[in-house]
């Protein structure tokens, strides 16, 4: 009879489908099932679920547009950071930075960070970027302000926003990997914080999964904040009773990447993670995705805002446009470009205690000044400070004084850099200086920078030119020490004065107001370039 069967090529209908393999990979389940992805849509494939009594099998997709925030138990060898890597990868090779942008807090083993080049990755944070960290959690707060006031006009739904408008307002897909390493780390700092981001954001696009080991390591109220449910393999089979309702003797397979989740229909399945490629192709495959979307898209992800170690004119130059908007650096408290106006007043100073980090950072700002083919620029080195630098843009007092006595209304405007104040007015006769700034001044097309050491520019308060022209309250500091001077009336009424801050910070001061700066291109002793 078989072999009659046989012969005659006739089969007998499979009573039950054959189980889930091992190893899964992604592309090969958007092929079996013809997945395609959907416009703002987000809801990546992670794998295949199984239903014996029904005798069926489908592709898993998280959806984390409809819904909301997911958790993912499991010990330290079920998967949990390959389920969310293929999370990350289907979401970036499935929708711009425009529609999902992530945020990737791992840690764990730091696996993820290989994805940060990605155009949809906005940055990865690890264990000890404690800046980083307080950074992003401002950033997400200020992005629910802002986005619930836009809302407020589509009746506070993020979805029919996205169906109505074209301006784009990416979901936020917001990773912890391993809740209790920042559970024991940051839990006082950002207990509340995060409560409130799992809670409001899903209403403003801004989802969250994070992984832990057991449902113990998550707070009952934070926990209430997590619809969706997904559990790899436990150490305690009771957990299963305490992650799911009516999970009865349920349990996945002792299998890598197997596990329960209640996310389809709302029954209990079990399902197998999918994987991205095979593990010995991972590094190879991830990195030359990245460079293949980024070349594809030109839209990125808004990175974390910190500090650099170094400002470069890189990180500031978008905000230079003419001498009235000249970066000096990134201030502390917005982690914007500081520009300084150096065409409102007729006399600037940058000053510190000690005159050769005000010229250092001199030199960096004119770095930039030399790009502006509009100005023309004038060095007085009375310290002779730039001659080891090779800069040959000094000038003599004679000739710079024939340049303003023959100004006319088509010359271009002037800067004039005096280095060393003090010394040059040991050359010349205190009269004649002044005489020159009343001739500057009423040719309306010149500005003065004076750096000096405080306390010698101080000397000279007294000077006609001094009280004429100086204005006490306006000025930039570089380095430590702005409490132990009295050139610049500082308001520290309030204020948070970093009177030790270190050469690579200092002040803008305004009218007395002073601003916490992270100094253009000025950096620690011992600090590496980058």
């Amino acid at each position: 009879m078989y072999d009659l069967a046989k012969q005659e090529n006739i089969k007998p209908n499979q009573l039950w489908l054959d189980t889930i393999p091992e190893t899964i990979y992604l592309q090969d389940l958007r092929k079996k099932y013809h997945s395609k992805e959907e416009e703002h849509i987000i809801s990546p494939v992670i794998g295949e679920y199984d239903d014996p009594f029904n005798q069926r099998q489908g592709i898993v997709n998280l959806n984390l547009s409809t819904g909301g925030n997911t958790v993912v138990f499991g010990n330290a060898d079920s998967g949990k950071e390959t389920l969310l890597s293929t999370v990350v990868y289907d979401i970036m090779t499935t929708h711009t930075a425009e529609e999902a942008q992530l945020y990737l807090l791992d840690f764990g083993s730091e696996a993820l960070k290989i994805f940060k080049e990605s155009p949809n990755v906005g940055d990865v944070v690890f264990i000890n970027d404690v800046e980083k960290l307080s950074r992003l959690f401002d950033m997400l707060q200020k992005e629910i302000r802002d986005r619930k006031s836009i809302l407020s006009e589509y009746n506070g739904d993020y979805n029919l926003y996205l169906q109505k408008n074209k301006k784009s307002m990416p979901m936020l897909v917001i990773i912890i990997n391993n809740y209790e390493a920042f559970s024991e780390n940051y839990e006082d700092d950002y207990e509340d914080t995060l409560q409130m981001l799992t809670r409001e954001g899903i209403k403003c696009g801004i989802t969250f999964l994070i992984t832990a080991n057991t449902h113990n390591d998550i707070r009952y109220r934070l926990a209430q904040n997590f619809k969706q449910t997904i559990a790899l393999q436990l150490n305690n089979e009771d957990d299963y009773y305490n992650i799911f309702e009516k999970v009865g003797k349920k349990r996945p397979s002792p299998i890598f990447g197997r596990g329960l989740l209640d996310i389809i229909d709302g029954q209990i399945y079990e399902f197998q993670t999918a994987k991205i490629c095979e593990p010995e192709n991972w590094n190879l495959h991830i990195k030359e995705t990245n460079e293949k979307l980024k070349e594809k898209n030109k839209t990125m992800a808004k990175p974390i805002p910190v500090l650099p170690n170094r400002v470069t004119w890189e990180d500031v130059e978008n905000s230079f446009t003419d001498l009235a908007t000249v970066p000096i650096g990134i201030a502390k408290k917005s982690l914007t470009a500081f520009t300084y106006d150096f065409t409102k007043n007729l006399i600037h100073i940058i000053t510190s205690k000690n005159v050769e980090d005000s010229i250092e950072f001199t030199l960096h700002i004119l770095e930039g000044l030399k790009q502006l083919k509009e100005i023309e620029i004038n060095i007085i080195d009375a310290e002779r400070a730039l001659q080891a630098k090779k800069i040959d843009l000094s000038d003599t007092y004679n000739h710079l004084i024939s340049k303003i006595e023959k100004n006319s209304k088509n010359s271009k405007y002037s800067l004039c850099i005096i280095i060393g104040i003090d010394k040059f007015l040991n050359e010349i006769e205190e009269d004649e200086f002044a005489e020159m700034l009343k001739k500057a001044e009423e040719t309306e097309k010149y500005s003065f920078l004076l750096v000096e050491n405080a306390t010698r520019l101080k000397n000279h308060e007294y000077d006609e030119w001094y009280k004429d022209y100086l204005m006490g309250d306006t000025g930039i500091w570089v380095g430590n020490g702005i409490d132990d001077q009295y050139l610049l009336n500082v308001d520290s009424n309030g204020k948070d004065i970093v009177n030790n801050c270190g050469i690579s910070f200092g002040y803008a001061v305004k009218q007395g107001e002073p601003t916490f700066i992270k100094l253009l291109g000025m950096k620690e002793s011992g600090d590496d370039d980058e």
